[in-house]
């Protein structure tokens, strides 16, 4: 149990720094995303936008990006802090873990198959740590998924979820 904790403590902040690598990258070179928010917004406006609003608009929706990225992660620690402490929420943390576990793994293979698309210039070292870092998440995740499974894990996260219900639902222990 310590090593699937221990394991998904390091994935989110490996996801972390992938959230802040990605920003990184946008701030490198704004090109590609601002050629898309030129297009939405002159899809939804119908006239020329100004410099000054699509830059707001990159920058605004990379920080969203970034920030929803962060929350997602700090959904997936809580998870993980319910398996730590054998709260009556460790099953369906283990479940939500075992879900984007798999996520992680599929993502970390598809970067093989990824060529350089869309890149523009962001430099190459920065697209090479970021791609290192998600590498290591998937691989960490995969490991987790051997964790996840072992029947002793399961047996423990529902063991914690039976007895708390127990003591939920019995009057006699309020």
């Amino acid at each position: 149990m310590r090593i699937l904790v221990a394991l998904w403590r390091g994935i989110v902040g490996l996801e972390i720094l992938h959230q802040l690598l990605s920003v990184a990258g946008v701030l490198a070179d704004p090109t590609a995303l601002r050629t898309m928010a030129r297009e939405t917004l002159e899809q939804t406006e119908g006239a020329d936008v100004s410099p000054q609003t699509l830059d707001v608009a990159v920058y605004a929706s990379a920080g969203f990006s970034a920030l929803l990225g962060v929350a997602i992660q700090l959904i997936l620690l809580w998870a993980t802090v319910m398996i730590a402490r054998r709260h009556r929420w460790s099953d369906g943390s283990r479940r939500l873990l075992m879900f984007f576990s798999i996520y992680l793994v599929i993502r970390a293979v598809a970067l093989f198959g990824v060529g350089a698309a869309g890149v523009g210039s962001i430099p190459v070292a920065l697209l090479a740590v970021d791609g290192s870092v998600q590498v290591l998440a998937g691989v960490a995740a995969a490991l987790a998924l051997v964790y996840i499974f072992n029947s002793e894990t399961v047996r423990w996260t529902a063991e914690a979820a039976a007895e708390q219900d127990r003591t939920w639902t019995d009057p006699g222990n309020r």
